[in-house]
């Protein structure tokens, strides 16, 4: 527990000077923007996995209706997945570009 109160505690002193500087408001919003995008990819896992559960089950009990329900249902969830992983992509590829670390 004592290694990592100090690895955090190394982090916030390293890190902190950057969020009270003048790009501080920046700085925010790209945490924050990072922790959603985050958010938003763990919450379509999820669904993914549900829609594993349900397709498979009714490719095993032979249910055309709930068969071609979650074909649909899983195109919705692959384009959003497809927009996330697109955003992200341009969004580290525009930090490389503007000379950030991306």
């Amino acid at each position: 527990m004592k290694n990592i109160r100090s690895t955090l505690a190394t982090v916030w002193r390293i890190a902190s000077p950057y969020f009270n500087s003048d790009d501080k408001w920046a700085g925010r919003g790209l945490l924050a923007a990072v922790i959603v995008i985050e958010l938003a990819s763990v919450f379509l896992t999820v669904l993914f996995n549900r829609w594993n559960n349900v397709f498979y089950n009714a490719l095993q009990e032979r249910d055309q209706a709930v068969f071609t329900y979650q074909i649909g249902y899983f195109c919705v969830l692959a384009a959003f997945w497809i927009g996330l992983k697109v955003y992200q992509s341009t969004s580290i590829n525009g930090c490389r570009s503007a000379g950030g670390a991306g």
